[in-house]
């Protein structure tokens, strides 16, 4: 979790400058008035949704699996916050999904 934070925020602030400072979202109207920009922006909340997801629902649901359990109940809350993360990683992909979608449109002007 310490290596996936930083690279995380690192990757959405370089992709905010390849599409601004080194790419053509360089203006509002250009933003909201192509689809290039259309895109960059759906793109963009793509991203930030899915890191807010992790950061908020997958880190705390990661955390209580951080201690082993001893008992049968300390299993049960285990393996039930073991099932919910395969569910919210797998949502999480979704938002991966969406995020390389809009990528590739861009690529070809859309």
């Amino acid at each position: 979790m310490r290596v996936i934070l930083p690279v995380a925020t690192l990757v959405i602030l370089l992709g905010l400058l390849r599409g601004t400072v080194f790419g053509p979202v360089r203006s509002l109207d250009f933003l909201f008035g192509t689809p290039y920009g259309i895109t960059f922006f759906i793109g963009f909340l793509a991203a930030l949704a899915t890191y807010m997801w992790g950061l908020f629902v997958i880190t705390p649901t990661a955390k209580k699996l951080e201690v082993l359990p001893t008992d049968e109940k300390a299993k049960l809350m285990y393996n039930t916050a073991l099932a919910r993360i395969k569910i919210f990683g797998q949502l999480e992909l979704l938002g991966f999904v969406g995020i390389l979608t809009c990528m590739i449109l861009m690529r070809f002007g859309y």
